[in-house]
């Protein structure tokens, strides 16, 4: 599955994607700050709760994340991302 990212929020650690059905997968980025408006990211389960190793296919780098939220729409997303 993939997902472009359309939140990000680096002084907190915090990004969101828009999947390809059109909800939002918030993260805390656990190890870099490699994310940027755009990226295209990919994961067999990118949707699934808790930490994994994401893609970024745009930058050619794997991200450790958790996921702390999926929601439907972009202000809950920013919400969620403490913007």
């Amino acid at each position: 599955m993939k997902a472009t990212v359309k939140v990000t929020n680096l002084k907190r650690g915090r990004f969101a994607a828009q999947g390809e059905a059109g909800q939002f997968f918030v993260y805390d980025l656990l190890d870099s700050e490699d994310v940027r408006i755009g990226d295209i990211l990919s994961h067999s389960h990118i949707q699934a709760p808790g930490g994994k190793e994401i893609e970024n296919l745009t930058r050619g780098v794997t991200m450790l994340v958790f996921v702390t939220n999926i929601v439907f729409n972009f202000e809950d997303a920013r919400h969620f991302c403490f913007l």
